[in-house]
């Protein structure tokens, strides 16, 4: 293999390794669910007005603080998803315990 080569392929294994530390992170935060879900995984229907966010606020409502996973079983929602909503600050905030519920603002919603 000639030095050019070596270059690029020393590149794409320490990619590898880089994704293969993040997927190893993802699983441990969300659990082996999203990494096991069948291709043929149909998401829950929802009404037409309804979103993600407002079944996380709901499900967050009718049950208080939950972690990821209890509101992953609860809303049926990917757990991608969930960490992607949770992002919202303004809404939703994370106890040391790792449980999430809704800011003081949203309770009265």
């Amino acid at each position: 293999m000639d030095a050019e080569t070596k270059v690029v392929v020393d590149r794409i294994d320490g990619r590898i390794r880089e994704l293969r530390q993040l997927r190893d992170k993802l699983i441990e935060e969300f659990g082996t669910e999203a990494a096991t879900r069948s291709a043929n995984h149909v998401p829950k229907k929802r009404g037409k007005k309804a979103t993600r966010k407002g079944e996380v606020i709901k499900s967050l409502k009718a049950n208080g603080p939950l972690s990821t996973r209890e509101l992953h079983e609860k809303t049926n929602i990917p757990t991608g998803t969930l960490g992607w909503l949770l992002r919202d600050k303004d809404t939703f905030s994370r106890s040391k315990e790792g449980k999430w519920s809704l800011k003081e603002r949203n309770e009265a919603v």
